[in-house]
């Protein structure tokens, strides 16, 4: 008579924990899982740590070359308008102010939205689309103005001339009541990084003096 041995379930049972705890116990599996483990929580730690520190220089950057570009108009705007104001009824005048402005941005005329060279007294705040003939005693120049800064039949006033609608030659430099000559300067400043989601800001500044008395 033939015998057949049947594997005990308890065998069964017995084979599978002692295999997993030979492999919980394998040194090598350990030391790579709590390896693996570490990694990951160095990468999460340094992304939480990294990106609000990148966030910050970031904006710090933008504003800072925001608050540069605008200090600079400033002074674009102030040099501008000594030049006028120096300058006075010559007939050149606005022509020779816009060429201090063109300087003070570096050449860069194509971010110049506008310049306004106005008559205080009488437009003491003027509105940026006002300036359009000659009764408001303003001359506006946009880029095609400053582009011809080279071309001498365009200034110097008269019909066709950038500068005809308030004329330099009809202005005031009388010590007793010179006029008051405004400049103001719209720019579009380029953003370096993008990081507030727009390329550009646009700023404006504005200088007002008297006009010198003639020598």
């Amino acid at each position: 008579m033939m015998r057949h041995n049947t594997p005990q379930p308890i065998s069964l049972i017995t084979h599978a924990v002692v295999g997993a705890t030979a492999r919980r116990d394998d040194p090598q599996r350990s030391g790579s899982d709590r390896r693996g483990r570490q990694r990951g929580s160095i990468m999460v730690e340094f992304a939480l740590v990294v990106l609000p520190l990148a966030t910050i220089f970031l904006g710090m950057v933008e504003v800072a070359s925001a608050w540069k570009a605008n200090s600079e108009l400033a002074s674009t705007s102030r040099q501008a308008a000594r030049v006028a104001s120096h300058l006075g009824v010559d007939a050149q005048t606005d022509r020779a102010a816009l060429q201090a402005v063109v300087a003070g941005v570096g050449g860069d005329i194509g971010q110049i939205d506008y310049v306004i060279i106005f008559d205080a007294d009488v437009r003491p705040s003027l509105a940026t689309s006002a300036c359009t003939n000659t009764s408001q005693r303003c001359n506006k120049f946009t880029g095609t103005a400053l582009a011809d800064l080279g071309v001498d039949a365009r200034w110097g006033c008269g019909a066709g001339r950038y500068d005809r609608n308030w004329c330099p030659t009809v202005r005031s430099s009388d010590p007793a009541n010179p006029d008051t000559l405004g400049v103001e300067i719209v720019y579009r400043h380029r953003y370096l990084t993008g990081f507030f989601g727009v390329d550009e800001l646009t700023l404006k500044e504005r200088t007002v003096m008297n006009l010198e008395p003639e020598q």
